[in-house]
């Protein structure tokens, strides 16, 4: 059993498993939870709640995020390596260094979200308000899909040398 705390619940959260990596979370209410380094590799947490949830250091590789809300979720330094995030609700979100090579964020909305030193390589970031989004530093190669009439070095990210 995993218990984990949430300011925004009077109880904390319940999970009947061992681990959360490749655990069905779908719809789950983690708004204002603190997952910081919790491993959810492969998780599906599709249409969850995030909003202000602290996940710093976790790792959310080949998770399925699609139509959840990571609205101000503090995300520095997460593993979304390969995560799915299309249609996610990312406003506001701090995903300083965060590593979202080869993720795919089609359609999410991002604006006023911090990707700065982020890791942008093959990514989809095909995002609504992107535009508005801080990409100072980040890292993105020629394989990583932006919007159209969209220049990521002019917004501060960094293409790739290799």
């Amino acid at each position: 059993m995993i218990r984990i705390l949430s300011s925004a619940l009077d109880e904390p959260i319940i999970i009947h498993a061992d681990t959360l990596d490749y655990s069905n979370l779908e719809g789950y209410n983690f708004h204002r939870a603190v997952l910081v380094g919790y491993s959810m590799v492969g998780a599906n947490l599709c249409h969850a709640d995030l909003r202000n949830a602290e996940l710093a250091g976790a790792n959310l590789s080949f998770a399925k995020l699609n139509e959840s809300s990571l609205v101000m979720s503090g995300s520095r330094h997460v593993n979304f390596y390969k995560a799915i995030l299309i249609n996610s609700i990312c406003y506001h979100a701090n995903f300083i260094a965060s590593n979202f090579m080869e993720a795919d964020l089609s359609n999410a909305r991002v604006a006023h979200s911090n990707f700065e030193n982020a890791n942008l390589i093959g990514t989809n970031m095909n995002c609504i308000g992107l535009s508005e989004a801080n990409l100072k530093g980040a890292v993105y190669n020629s394989q990583t899909i932006w919007p159209k009439d969209f220049y990521p070095d002019r917004n501060g990210a960094l293409l790739d040398p290799h």
